[in-house]
């Protein structure tokens, strides 16, 4: 499956502890390797430096919340679970067919 993982920056309002914070995030980072179950597409960060966003593969749903899990302390997270927008189409071509049906 594929999932869209996104996390935002939690920062406080204490400039020093954002700054320590900044600091702890990127030592915790440079020694992170994704799971091995994991293939990542895309891993993008917001220009605006309060987050960004994994486009990830994989049937190992636990791979994920380990990964989240891991950065609890620095980031809050969405995952939402995403199809390829041509199989989405036809899906909602189906659905809309069924429902006109459905409808009379």
């Amino acid at each position: 499956m594929k999932f869209i993982v996104q996390w935002s920056s939690r920062p406080g309002s204490d400039p020093a502890q954002n700054v320590r914070s900044a600091e702890s995030i990127l030592t915790a980072f440079s020694g992170w390797a994704p799971p091995d179950s994991i293939s990542i597409s895309e891993f993008v960060a917001r220009v605006d430096g309060r987050g960004g966003s994994i486009i990830v593969t994989t049937d190992d749903l636990a791979a994920i919340d380990y990964m989240v899990a891991q950065y609890g302390p620095w980031f809050d997270w969405d995952v939402h679970p995403v199809i390829d927008v041509a199989e989405s189409a036809e899906q909602a071509g189906r659905a809309t067919a069924w429902a006109k049906q459905a409808t009379g």
